[in-house]
This record gives structure tokens, C-alpha cells and sequence, in this order.
């Protein structure tokens, strides 16, 4: 199923579907990672109540179609920014979940965030691992593979943000971004 989306998602990019610019599309193959709910993650609790659920390949076009009208709406070039109610107008890396609510109703749970975001994930991580050495902390490895493992951040003004997504009603909910 991964290789499916990935096939389509290749094919779109050699259409022009994938660019940089986000009125153009907000995400490309190599920017998007398809996950399942983890409940050892301590984000998984914001997915309490809902079910793991399918991702199939039209889900893609449908996320784009909803997801490309909130970015535009959010998305503020300038300064200054509104800490958690503007996104800025960046590439982002996704992560997408499918879920399925108590009616059934088929969701896609979307955790964006810049790459830089993961560029201060892997320092803190190197930190932390030093901070291992000298006995104070205890780090997992696997943490900081954002194709694996759900990203967490409780600030980011901007730059991390996540929603959800109805695919049966089209509608878009949950908007949480992040603030001081």
C-alpha cells in the first residue's frame, strides 16, 4: 500500500504537482510520512476515542483539496506573526494517521511541522544523548525518525501545527497551532 502512494505521489511530482510554494501544493513525496497510531507516544493521547483506519491513495488528493484551502486561509508571509492562530509560509513536513471516528466516518489526523523543527530535534537529541552519558537522562534512539514516530512540540509559533480531517463530511477540525 506504502509503495502505491508512493508510486502516485512520484507521478504527480513529475506533473509539476510537487513544488516548494505552498499555495501550489502542500506536500510532495518526500515530505510526507504515513503513520499509525502509537499508543506508547505520549501524542497519541490527542487520538483517544478513534480507531487506526486505511489509507488508500485517493485520501491523498482529497487531504490536498481540504488541506490547500486551510494553509492559504492561515498562512501569513509577514511579521509579525500571531503565535497560535498563523502558520508561516514554509515548506512543511507531514504526518498523517488515518483514523475512524465512533460513526465510522473515515479521518486523516495531520501533524505539520518546518524541517528546521527537526534540525533542533537532532541537537537536542545529541544533547540529550551526552546528558545520557553522564548518567541523567534516559533517551530513546528511535525518537527522532519523524517517518516512524509522531513529533510532539508544545511551542513552535507557527512552525508546528496539527488538525484533523473528515474525509466522509469534507470538513476540517481540531486546528491546534502552536503558540507560546
Amino acid at each position: 500500500m506504502k509503495t502505491l502512494i508512493l508510486f502516485i505521489c512520484f507521478s504527480w511530482s513529475l506533473t509539476g504537482f510537487a513544488q516548494t510554494n505552498l499555495s501550489k501544493a502542500p506536500f510532495n513525496d518526500t515530505t510526507f510520512a504515513i503513520l499509525e497510531i502509537d499508543t506508547t507516544n505520549s501524542c497519541s493521547a490527542k487520538l483517544t476515542g478513534y480507531l487506526q483506519n486505511e489509507f488508500n491513495s485517493d485520501d491523498l488528493s482529497l487531504i490536498d483539496s481540504l488541506l490547500r484551502p486551510f494553509i492559504a486561509e492561515r498562512t501569513n508571509p509577514d511579521y509579525p506573526f500571531h503565535c497560535g492562530q498563523e502558520i508561516h509560509n514554509y515548506l512543511y513536513y507531514y504526518q498523517f494517521i488515518a483514523i475512524k471516528n465512533n460513526k465510522g466516518e473515515k479521518m486523516i489526523w495531520v501533524n505539520a511541522f518546518c524541517p528546521s523543527f527537526l534540525k533542533i530535534a537532532h541537537t537536542l537529541t545529541k544533547h540529550e544523548q551526552r546528558q545520557l552519558k553522564k548518567g541523567k537522562k534516559q533517551v530513546s534512539q528511535e525518537s527522532d525518525d519523524w517517518h516512524k514516530h509522531i513529533i510532539c512540540a508544545f511551542d513552535g509559533c507557527g512552525c508546528f501545527w496539527e488538525l484533523k480531517i473528515n474525509l466522509t463530511t469534507k470538513s476540517v477540525f481540531d486546528i491546534q497551532i502552536s503558540g507560546l
